[in-house]
């Protein structure tokens, strides 16, 4: 197979919607970690009514999924966050995941600049 045949998969990727690039970071104890209880994460899971639903099936990997629906692997951990879940490795086979709409997403999130996002510390 020549080079030119094998797709890159880091053309799917959009550092727009890249976690660390849209969550704050709170410091625990001298440690990073993303704000995953963002006021914008919880109003995300409270405001969105429209959404896809598909069977979990562990053969095929969150960013997969993510690209199918969204078109880029990067929307991966909105699946994980809307279903009420932090890694991939947590949903059973089988669960139920509700695949929220990218405008619900982009309404929300998108409107404040990444860079306005990026740096930002809150120390607990």
């Amino acid at each position: 197979m020549s080079t030119s045949t094998v797709p890159n998969l880091y053309t799917f990727y959009n550092p727009q919607y890249a976690l660390s690039n849209i969550l704050g970071v709170v410091t625990i104890k001298g440690i990073d970690y993303l704000d995953m209880l963002d006021p914008r994460i919880i109003k995300f899971i409270n405001s969105v009514k429209n959404f896809q639903i598909t069977v979990y099936d562990s053969s095929v990997p969150l960013t997969t999924l993510a690209y199918q629906i969204y078109g880029t692997t990067t929307l991966y951990w909105t699946i994980l966050v809307f279903n009420g879940y932090f890694h991939e490795l947590e949903i059973p086979v089988g669960a139920v995941l509700k695949l929220p709409n990218l405008n619900d997403f982009k309404d929300i999130f998108i409107p404040q600049v990444a860079a306005q996002r990026r740096g930002q510390t809150i120390t607990v």
